[in-house]
């Protein structure tokens, strides 16, 4: 029995209760970090997989049942309890059910997209559920994120970066690409910009990380315009 074709699908099924269990504790600073935890995990199970020559079909499937697990229902759950608390019930329900909802479109798009290209089309659900998950920290830590009491323009946020995920735009991937510096360049400096933020996040416990994630939006945005 070959046994390396299990391991990346393991480590999917790990990150899948990583998002099960932040739902379950639905606490505004433990669940964010297992939905981090996730996010690591759903990096390294294609890293994992490609170096075992153990893709396949069911792996895939199995990654995008676990990315709308931790990436869009877990988020959207604590984003609703613990954000939108506070405002009109059946518009929060709505908000928050839109955002999970289009994760899920975004995810079963991107599965049927045999196109090879460099970039993401629409933003990819691990960024916006990591930008939910660690608003909902950010707010409850009472950081410079309360920076308005005016619930609408909470409401409004999900809906905003659902049309995001299933948008035409071009997002920047964490692709290997070849003879395209331009990428590349970009890439690294997303990357740069992650690792700082989640160091000073580490440091201080300010909003490093959604700041990071809406400059990830911005250079996607203006710097892919007419990629591929």
């Amino acid at each position: 029995m070959n046994i390396n074709k299990y391991i990346p699908s393991s480590i999917t099924a790990v990150n899948l209760a990583s998002g099960f269990i932040a739902i379950l504790l639905n606490d505004p600073f433990i669940s964010p970090l297992f939905i981090l935890f996730g996010s690591l995990l759903d990096v390294f199970d294609g890293a994992v997989a490609r170096k075992l020559k153990a893709t396949s079909s069911f792996g895939a499937e199995l990654d995008s049942l676990s990315d709308v697990v931790t990436f869009g229902v877990a988020p959207a759950f604590l984003y609703y309890h613990h954000v939108l608390f506070a405002s009109p019930r059946l518009l929060s329900i709505i908000a928050t059910s839109i955002l999970a909802i289009f994760g899920a479109l975004r995810l079963a798009k991107f599965n049927i997209d045999t196109e090879t290209k460099s970039n993401f089309k629409g933003m990819p659900i691990p960024s916006v559920g990591l930008f939910f998950a660690f608003l909902v920290y950010e707010k409850h830590a009472n950081t410079v994120l309360d920076f308005t009491h005016n619930q609408y323009i909470w409401i409004v946020l999900p809906i905003i970066f659902a049309f995001l995920m299933v948008s035409p735009f071009n997002f920047l991937a964490n692709k290997k690409v070849k003879n395209n510096k331009k990428i590349k360049l970009l890439q690294a400096i997303v990357i740069l910009i992650m690792i700082i933020a989640l160091v000073l996040w580490v440091i201080t416990q300010l909003p490093f990380l959604p700041l990071a994630f809406v400059i990830y939006i911005i250079i996607s945005l203006f710097f892919l315009r007419n990629s591929s």
